[in-house]
Parts: C-alpha cells; sequence; structure tokens
C-alpha cells in the first residue's frame, strides 16, 4: 500500500482528510450515526472526575509555583514543561491565589518595554548601554510585586470542585471562554489543574466518536467567526506582540509581500527570555530574521513541541515551517493534527496560501460541546 505524505514531511496515510468539494462532506450524513456518537462521547466526557490524574498532563504532575518566585523563574517553569500557564500559591497557606499565563506576561511586558527599547539606530542604542538592566529586571522582578501591574482579566481565572466531570470543566470553558479550570478541593487547595489542550488531547483518542467528524471546516463553520489579523513578516517582532495585545490575541499570522503565509508569531515565544534575558534583544529584529534566530535556540529551550521541533529540524534551508490546513479539510483531521503538534491554532489558507481564517483550541471544543450538549 502506498504511503501519503503531508506538506510537513509526515505520513498522513491514516489521518482522515476532507473531500475536494469544499462544502460537501466525505460520507453521507447519517443522523443514526450521529446520535450513536453524541451518546458515546458524552458518556466518555462525564467518565472522568475533574480531580483525575490523567488531567494535567501525561505525568499526572500540577506545575505550580509561588507568588515568591520571580518573573524569570515562572517562565523557565513554562519552558520546562511546555505549559502557557501557572497557578501561582501563597508561600506560606500554600493555596492557590490566581493563573498567570502567558496573555499576562506580554500584558506586563509591554508596559515595561517600549517600542524605542527595541530600535537599531545609534541613539536607542546608546540609551540601552547606559541602561543595561532593564531586561534583567524585568525577569527578576517578583511575582507579589508586579501582580498590581498585571491586567487578570485577560485571561480570568475559573475554578471547580473536585466532584466535577470533564463534561463540567468542558461547559465551563466553553460558556466563559476559558483556556484553563482549576480544580479546588473543599479546603480551597488546589488539586488539579485542566487546560483546553488536556481536553483536546483526551478527545483526540476517540476523535472518530466526534459527530460530525468526516465534515469538513467550511461546512461546519469553524473558521468564520472573526476577522483575521495579519502582519508582515519585514515588521519588527516587537510590533507583533503590540498588534497582539491591541488586539486580545495570543498569535499572528506572518504573511510576505504576497500575502502568503510565511509562519505564526505568538506569545509563547516570549518564554526565551526566562530562559536568558539576551533574548530580548530579538524582539528588534523583522520578524523573518527573528523566525531564523528563534530556530537556532528552540530546540534547546523545550520552545516547540517535540513533532514540532522534528518538523523544524529536518526542514530545508531557509524554508520555513508553516502549519496550515484547507478549508475542506475533515474536522477530524484537524483535531488529529492540532494535537500532533501541540499548537493552539491553525490557519485556513486558499490555494494560494493566502490566510483566509484560524481555527483554535476554543472553536473546536465549543464545536464538540455543541454537538453533545444535554
Amino acid at each position: 500500500m502506498s504511503t501519503a505524505v503531508s506538506e510537513f514531511g509526515i505520513d498522513i496515510t491514516n489521518l482522515p482528510k476532507g473531500p475536494t468539494a469544499p462544502s460537501g462532506t466525505s460520507i453521507p450524513y447519517n443522523k443514526e450515526v450521529d446520535a450513536a456518537r453524541k451518546k458515546e462521547l458524552t458518556k466518555f466526557l462525564q467518565s472522568f472526575q475533574a480531580f483525575s490524574p490523567i488531567f494535567p498532563n501525561e505525568f499526572g504532575l500540577v506545575v505550580i509555583t509561588h507568588d515568591n518566585s520571580t518573573i524569570g523563574e515562572l517562565l523557565e517553569k513554562m519552558l520546562e514543561h511546555r505549559i502557557m500557564a501557572l497557578p501561582i500559591i501563597h508561600h506560606e497557606t500554600n493555596k492557590p491565589l490566581y493563573v498567570i499565563s502567558m496573555q499576562h506576561v506580554m500584558h506586563y511586558f509591554l508596559q515595561v518595554f517600549q517600542e524605542g527599547d527595541f530600535k537599531s539606530d545609534f541613539w536607542h542604542s546608546l540609551q540601552r548601554k547606559l541602561r543595561p538592566d532593564k531586561a534583567a529586571n524585568f525577569v527578576n522582578a517578583k511575582i507579589a510585586d508586579v501582580i498590581g501591574k498585571i491586567n487578570l482579566t485577560t485571561d480570568p481565572l475559573y475554578t471547580l470542585g473536585k466532584d466535577s466531570k470533564m463534561y463540567d470543566v468542558l461547559k465551563l470553558m466553553v460558556e466563559k471562554r476559558a483556556h484553563r479550570v482549576l480544580i479546588n478541593n473543599a479546603d480551597g487547595e488546589l488539586v488539579n489543574l485542566i487546560t483546553q489542550s488536556r481536553i483536546l488531547q483526551l478527545i483526540n483518542v476517540m476523535v472518530n466518536q466526534v459527530p460530525q467528524a468526516e465534515m469538513n471546516i467550511k461546512a461546519l463553520y469553524l473558521y468564520h467567526s472573526r476577522k483575521l489579523i495579519t502582519i508582515s513578516e519585514n515588521k519588527p517582532a516587537f510590533e507583533a506582540f503590540k498588534l497582539m495585545e491591541e488586539k486580545n490575541v495570543s498569535g499572528l499570522p506572518v504573511v510576505n509581500e504576497k500575502g502568503a503565509l510565511v509562519g505564526n508569531i505568538s506569545i509563547n515565544d516570549l518564554k526565551l527570555i526566562g530562559y536568558d534575558a539576551k533574548y530580548w534583544s530579538l524582539l528588534s529584529l523583522p520578524i523573518k530574521d527573528y523566525f531564523k534566530a528563534i530556530d537556532e535556540h528552540a530546540a534547546t529551550t523545550h520552545l516547540r513541541s517535540h513533532a514540532l521541533q522534528l518538523l523544524h529540524d529536518n526542514k530545508e534551508k531557509d524554508k520555513p515551517v508553516v502549519l496550515k490546513i484547507k478549508a475542506d479539510h475533515m474536522f477530524a483531521y484537524v483535531i488529529n493534527l492540532i494535537n500532533l503538534y501541540r499548537v493552539h491554532r491553525l490557519y485556513v489558507v486558499d490555494d494560494n496560501d493566502i490566510p483566509i481564517g484560524v481555527v483554535t483550541l476554543s472553536d473546536i471544543l465549543n464545536q464538540i460541546y455543541s454537538t453533545v450538549q444535554e
């Protein structure tokens, strides 16, 4: 049997792929089949209690840090465990205070640094030499000392009790647009942390039982819910983070002069500053050069998932790795892909690689929840 290989060089023979007709489905819609799938998926979502060790990650480990830790230590832990947020625990009571996410870090980062900090002309370079400790001060700041400067409402915290089910967590995520949910016991102590990514990883195990799995994402209107914001690869990287803050998004599609997708820049990249403060200087570079600089260090800093790093390690020289999907790709295929590479979004492109939409973890979970509501 022949093997199908994706544009990323990965065997996709056994992954479901969509039809050639953008608005069609691979097989005729069967109401009875979808009803059976809904029953099985609902049973699956109701079968796991929120305190189960299956939730935080593959190791059953809830990664935390304390309020007397520094921003740099926070970022180092996020890099080490490839996560986007950490519960902050009071250093004396050991009870959860709040969650700091990369979105919060970006908010604080943009308060500390201004555009001039990343310009390469003589005057701004001289100013940086006169103030060499600005980046170091950022990473060495204690969380407890800067929390008042962070807008926690941009990525709010939600909690549930330990007897809740995975279905309850999914419901809360969809209704509140929450990226993660803390699970506390009756004494208010943290017993678990459940993320959108982890729920989708578990659902991916039985992806063929997801209702409408064979429908393509255009037919499901999965990527039409927002206007797509792009940024040129020639813009300084710092401008991308400013735009993310302004538009309240965590990532942006990067396009070339033809408007074609050439990459993704996200708040995940800011973790590198916690690994080494010198990385802040990369933000002065045009995004296309920033990508090259990031590539040189990503493998040793756990910035990417193993699968995504493998793509970068085996790519052709000077050819960017771009995760992208088409409107006729099936829902199940998109779930497979976003789980394989442990990413939070996939950009939808047309036949000329022009980005026309984005599918996020929230979009996928919203679609799944809409089909299993009680």
